[in-house]
């Protein structure tokens, strides 16, 4: 009876000891699968830093548009709380087109852009001077774009004064708006010291258009 109950025993221990070392092994190989997936996982993953290059890139389409619709408003506006604020804007995005101008898909990504802004506006029609700076961006050539785009809004800013002055009906009023040509002047002249642009003889220029509206009193 007591060489029976050892035999029972050893057997339950092998069993045991089997479904242990089953056990282990069904562990072991799971391991190893968690271990290669998270390999596979390493070897393919991007780092951060790619990542965001790559979504910089993904970016030019949009920002080609949004670029286009700047541009236009620098060579239009008179207002100048305007033309800063998206020369600001330019100053954000511009850097990138610098950086990628060289990568292969730099041309279709703009060229994408451009038709989106050709859709939407129709009527607009892109220059040439435009178009060089999207395809062979440089900050020389952004620079004397705002310089010679400043310029000639201060320019268009005195014509539609001056049209306006005829219709003012008292020397008062008259002389007002005088003042403010004369004044707006040198905010314009200020702009090229405060954001650094190349003058090109253009801050003489806008003197020289205040100087039309000069009084006896000066105002500077």
């Amino acid at each position: 009876m007591t060489f029976l109950l050892i035999i029972i025993a050893l057997v339950i221990l092998i069993l045991f000891m089997q479904k242990m070392n089953k056990k282990k092994k069904l562990n072991d190989a799971n391991d190893v699968q968690i271990t290669n997936d998270a390999q596979i996982i390493v070897e393919h993953a991007v780092p951060v830093e790619e990542d965001w290059t790559l979504f910089e890139f993904s970016q030019l389409q949009r920002q080609t548009f949004q670029l286009l619709e700047s541009f236009y408003i620098l060579s239009n506006t008179i207002k100048l709380d305007v033309f800063l604020r998206r020369i600001e804007f330019i100053n954000k995005l511009y850097p990138q087109y610098i950086k990628y101008k060289d990568v292969n898909l730099y041309n279709s990504q703009i060229n994408i852009g451009i038709n989106y802004y050709e859709t939407k506006y129709p009527n607009r029609i892109i220059i040439d001077e435009h178009l060089d700076l999207l395809f062979n961006p440089s900050f020389d050539k952004i620079g004397y774009f705002y310089s010679n785009s400043l310029k000639s809004s201060f320019s268009r800013f005195v014509e539609k004064q001056k049209k306006e002055i005829d219709n003012l009906k008292t020397l008062k009023a008259k002389e007002k708006r005088k003042e403010l040509i004369i004044r707006t002047g040198y905010d314009f002249k200020y702009a090229f010291l405060t954001y650094n642009l190349a003058d090109e003889g253009h801050t003489e220029s806008i003197e020289s258009l205040r100087k039309q509206f000069y009084r006896y009193h000066k105002i500077k």
